[in-house]
């Protein structure tokens, strides 16, 4: 029996432009800067030698049955390797929360993915990795590569930023309500959001490189989760009272991000943040994706 420990990061968007109305596929034509951040899951990877699928978590709140992300992934995985019968279980310690707009599952399912190619065909190239995992979700391919990357389409055709962002505090704050993506991006095709919040990505990406993040960021779903979770308007004007710049609501919510001069900075607006939030944690960006911590 072997197993493999990885460290599956969370992202931010930098930047989020939303394109309406959506495409014939249902998915929305999207820009945006996706930023991996060091809050993590901790995904565990084994081979059994009887043949099954299972997946146990921490937090009994996720679904352990095949909605899952993790549980798509190793399917989809050992078809397209076209490996034998196998017993695969799966590990997951939640850091990250769930309906935030961080991307747990996705990140989930790129760690997966990492670990069965690392156990199974170390020889498999990251792009046909990727393939596999944009078949699963539009972030799940930012997962394998982390760092900061430009997505077009969906959000799952990527390239590295001109100038990634250099190591950074940041601290994270989710409301107590959660967002529906689905519920989010229907409210704002239904014209709530203007869809000017963001910049436009060449002047994002302009603003990132000069070093002037506060005008690069912007997401245009934020009014629309704000309709459906009034307490995101109250994380973003929180993380502002605590001196955090600039400061945006991540994907399509609920969590919203600020970031700090100094770690000790971001320490100490965490914890004044938890005494009015469910989760507020202080944390780094990340340079990479997901990534092996034991063999």
């Amino acid at each position: 029996m072997r197993s493999i420990v990885i460290k599956a990061p969370a992202k931010i968007n930098l930047h989020l432009k939303v394109f309406r109305p959506c495409r014939p596929d249902g998915f929305h034509e999207v820009r945006t800067i996706l930023q991996a951040i060091a809050l993590a899951d901790v995904v565990e990877v084994t081979l059994a030698r009887e043949a099954g699928l299972g997946l146990t978590c921490t937090d009994p709140a996720v679904p352990t049955d095949d909605s899952n992300l993790a549980i798509r992934a190793a399917v989809q995985f050992v078809q397209a390797v076209g490996y034998p019968a196998i017993g695969i279980g799966i590990h997951i310690r939640k850091g990250i929360p769930m309906a935030a707009g961080l991307g747990g599952g996705s990140a989930d399912a790129a760690a997966t993915l990492v670990g069965l190619r690392t156990l199974l065909a170390p020889e498999m190239a990251d792009g046909q990795l990727e393939s596999i995992g944009a078949d699963l979700g539009s972030d799940v391919p930012f997962f394998i590569r982390g760092g900061t990357q430009v997505g077009l389409g969906r959000g799952d055709m990527l390239a590295p930023a001109r100038q990634p962002l250099s190591e950074r505090p940041v601290v994270i704050v989710k409301p107590a309500g959660g967002c529906s993506t689905r519920e989010v991006y229907s409210r704002y095709d239904r014209g709530i959001g203007g869809g000017d919040d963001a910049p436009a990505l060449d002047d994002a990406l302009e603003a990132l490189s000069a070093g002037r993040l506060e005008d690069a960021v912007g997401n245009d779903l934020r009014p629309a989760a704000i309709a459906i979770v009034a307490e995101v308007g109250d994380a973003i004007a929180a993380l502002r009272d605590c001196g955090l710049s600039p400061v945006e609501m991540s994907g399509s919510g609920s969590a919203c991000f600020g970031f700090a001069n100094s770690e000790e900075q971001a320490v100490a607006a965490a914890r004044a943040l938890s005494e009015r939030f469910p989760f507020a944690r202080a944390c780094m960006t990340w340079a990479s994706g997901c990534e092996v911590l034991r063999e």
